[in-house]
């Protein structure tokens, strides 16, 4: 038993916990002050479940390079099946009984166990036909066959002498190998489009929100900014009157409410800025000059995954190691060095996603957006979050297993994800389109952003 890793992975355990509960005390709304709590464990404890998934690639290593004591290959599967169970049960059942529990006309926990037992049933169905017919892993198998030899001493050179065929070995996977792999098909759909967006996306805004921060006001040209806020918010206060009497349902009216709800979050921004530049001066420097190195760091860990993408994942055989060879630099100067130049690269991951979702209902009106905000975070809006969280938290240590496969070469998550998951039938295809879709994605967001920086209307930004 490796006692030292065991120790480190507790007290990194018990880190992430805490600071998943300061995350939630940080953003949550005033309204949700001292109630809710269920929602709040929730999402307490599926951040914490979220970075410990993520961060279970470099405890592998660890293991590994200390002669693994620790059998990683039942702690993966134990993490990632309670990722499923949150996925599918645990943060909808919250999620329908917080939307429910001030309404009166509704039995809420009745109601929530409806929804979240047909939640389950069709999850389930979906996982168990896939399963029945595509539960097989086909793995590339390189056959060797010779004559027989006399002298057995010889007979190790049937490697070179030996003829050698390239042949396939198809076997049926563990149902819980299976589920894992489903999660983690979910997370990658959502990981290849809002990640590709948010890789461009995140340092984009940061720089930009630097560029225009709130300048000092004065009293006029504060009121003329106010009235045009004034009449932007009257315009919204007749759009949710109309939504109201037509109501959400049909695709139209649910991009409607969508668009609705999107020019209310910008307007409240646009609101607290006008705030900062009166009232407070132009606020903290230090927060926009943070903001700015904040974009420029994000700017070269977006160019390095760009640049690994092409030279590692697209190439075959690779071009170049890159961050590989970078990882396993700094793992043999001291493990502690590659443990946190991963966290870097793969968190990094999980906030462009979390950008993008957000960046993707503002532009495409699709899907409602769930913005996190400063003790201003409904807990529907963390639920979500929590839920696009924990999905994509299964798709990026995927990703990052793929991307890094030289650093963690002859280890567990190696064996799950870079031979069971990424050889089984039908996943194996998409999960190769995706890695393109995520990186076209973020091609398409690079250039539209050059054309159209600016959320807003043109009509409705305001530069102060």
């Amino acid at each position: 038993m490796n006692w030292l890793l065991l120790i480190v992975s507790i007290v990194f355990g018990f880190a992430i916990l805490v600071a998943a509960f300061y995350f939630v005390v940080y953003f949550q709304s005033e309204e949700d002050k001292n109630v809710a709590y269920l929602p709040k464990i929730v999402v307490v404890i599926g951040i914490t479940l979220a970075c410990i998934n993520v961060m279970t690639l470099t405890s592998d290593v660890m293991n590994r390079d200390t002669g693994g004591g620790i059998d990683f290959s039942i702690i993966l599967q134990i993490f990632l099946l309670a990722t499923a169970v949150f996925v599918i049960a645990i943060v909808p059942f919250t999620t329908f009984y917080y939307e429910n529990v001030e309404d009166e006309d509704v039995h809420t926990i009745r109601s929530a166990l409806m929804w979240t037992g047909a939640t389950i049933f069709i999850s389930g169905l979906f996982i168990g036909l896939m399963y029945a017919f595509l539960g097989y892993a086909v793995l590339p198998v390189t056959q060797l066959s010779c004559e027989l030899q006399d002298d057995t001493n010889e007979a190790t050179t049937v490697a070179l002498e030996g003829a050698t065929k390239n042949i396939s070995w198809t076997v049926r996977i563990s149902p819980s190998v299976y589920i894992i792999a489903f999660i983690s098909f979910l997370g990658y759909i959502a990981f290849s489009i809002f990640g590709g967006i948010g890789l461009i996306a995140l340092p984009f805004d940061l720089i930009r929100a630097f560029r225009s921060r709130p300048k000092p006001l004065e009293l006029d040209e504060y009121a003329f900014f106010k009235r045009k806020l004034n009449a932007r918010a009257n315009e919204l206060i007749e759009t949710g009157r109309e939504i109201e009497k037509k109501g959400k349902e049909g695709r139209k009216n649910r991009k409607k409410y969508n668009k609705f709800r999107a020019q209310v979050y910008l307007l409240e921004e646009d609101y607290q800025k006008l705030v900062v530049a009166y009232k407070e001066r132009g606020g903290n420097p230090f927060k926009y000059w943070a903001k700015l190195i904040g974009g420029i760091v994000g700017s070269i860990l977006s160019l390095f995954w760009l640049l690994h993408i092409i030279l590692y994942m697209f190439i075959d055989p690779p071009a170049s190691l890159f961050l590989n060879k970078y990882l396993i630099l700094l793992d043999n100067a001291f493990s502690l060095f590659g443990t946190i130049t991963y966290a870097l690269f793969s968190f990094y991951l999980l906030f462009c996603t979390i950008k993008g979702c957000i960046k993707f209902g503002l532009r495409v009106l699709w899907i409602p957006i769930h913005p996190i905000k400063y003790q201003d975070t409904m807990m529907s809006s963390l639920l979500f979050n929590t839920a696009l969280i924990l999905v994509c938290s299964v798709a990026v240590t995927q990703f990052c297993s793929t991307a890094f496969k030289d650093y963690i070469r002859l280890t567990a998550i190696e064996m799950l994800y870079g031979t069971q998951i990424s050889n089984l039938k039908f996943f194996s295809y998409v999960f190769d389109v995706l890695l393109y879709v995520f990186f076209v994605f973020a091609g398409l967001t690079f250039i539209y952003l050059l054309i159209k920086p600016k959320d807003r209307k043109k009509e409705w930004d305001i530069d102060f």
